[in-house]
């Protein structure tokens, strides 16, 4: 059955002049003047008038980006936090509205700040049951993409199976749960890769990783001084902005994953 798709990405909204500029940009986009929460909450109520049952679609997409830029400066972080926090809200108390809510986005330092209030969400982010939901896999690229691989690899003067293998080595094959041997690629960087029939940094080149550079600067370490490292799966799963260790913002931001796990549980970064 077809329902309303409310889709809320959260990286359109400039954070940089401050909180208000925020709230601003995010009702005018929503089409009010009001607060952001009420504009939220306005549309909702009003595509749910459109729908059969009385049910919409909601995706949130980069739910952490208006906070990812303030983590070290924790005054603005915090009164981001509180407004996102009021924004969010809208949507568990309009669960009654809602036929199924996504919400995607790379860090997870804003969960038990901005949705502490919403014991409804189910967090699949190191689910095995989830694990291939975002990216491609092996299987993938050999079947789905076989026309594709094969153009590449003429191209490129290989073999299909090589430029798989390349692919693999290139776009990271991250592994999403200790549970699950399943590894994945960036789909962004796989199908630019593939469409343009060349390697490149594609997915760097989408966006800024200014916070972690930042960090490895404080640190005075280059990234492969960070790799072979081992953690307890819960050290992932840190959610405190202000005390993020800064493997576990590596590792949520997809510059370090799951090489395997040892006997003991814990994880080889």
């Amino acid at each position: 059955e077809e329902r309303p798709v409310l889709r809320l990405d959260m990286s359109r909204y400039d954070n940089t002049r401050g909180v208000g500029d925020f709230q601003r940009q995010f009702s005018a986009h929503l089409g009010s003047r009001g607060s952001a929460a009420r504009a939220l909450e306005d549309r909702i109520a009003a595509l749910a008038t459109t729908s059969r049952d009385g049910k919409i679609v909601v995706l949130v997409d980069e739910y952490d980006s208006p906070i990812s830029g303030l983590l070290d400066r924790p005054d603005e972080l915090e009164e981001m936090r509180s407004c996102l926090q009021t924004i969010y809200r809208v949507l568990k108390s309009n669960a009654h509205r809602l036929h199924f809510l996504m919400m995607t986005g790379v860090s997870k330092f804003t969960k038990l700040s901005v949705f502490s209030g919403m014991n409804n969400l189910t967090d699949i982010s190191m689910s095995p049951i989830y694990a291939s939901l975002l990216g491609y896999t092996r299987a993938e690229l050999e079947r789905v993409f076989k026309p594709h691989v094969r153009a590449f690899a003429e191209k490129q003067g290989k073999t299909p199976s090589a430029i798989v293998e390349d692919i693999l080595a290139w776009y990271d094959s991250y592994r999403f749960s200790p549970e699950s041997e399943v590894r994945v690629c960036n789909p962004v960087s796989v199908g630019r890769a593939l469409q343009e029939k060349r390697f490149y940094g594609f997915w760097d080149a989408t966006g800024s990783a200014t916070l972690i550079v930042e960090r490895l600067r404080k640190l005075g370490k280059l990234p492969d001084e960070i790799e072979g490292i081992k953690v307890f799966p819960k050290k992932l799963d840190v959610c405190d902005a202000r005390t993020l260790p800064f493997a576990t913002l590596m590792y949520q931001g997809g510059y370090l994953t799951i090489k395997d796990v040892d006997p003991s549980g814990e994880l080889v970064l």
